[in-house]
């Protein structure tokens, strides 16, 4: 099992590349709407949770649940 430090250093990887997928990678325009605020990485590295927030009416928020699913 990785210790505490490695796996704060890579759920910041972590968030940090989701969002570089979300703006740079993806050419829905939804994914413009979508700010990755944390990720939860298991103890074993073998699951990742990323939470995020989205921007806009309720619609577009429903939107981008979908697109992320």
């Amino acid at each position: 099992m990785a210790d505490s430090i490695r796996i704060q250093r890579l759920s910041s990887i972590l968030r940090r590349r989701i969002a570089e997928v979300l703006e740079h990678e993806l050419s829905d325009p939804r994914a413009r709407l979508v700010t990755i605020t944390r990720v939860k990485l298991a103890k074993d590295l073998s699951t990742c949770i990323a939470f995020y927030s989205a921007i806009g009416t309720e619609g577009q928020i429903s939107a981008v649940g979908h697109m992320l699913e």
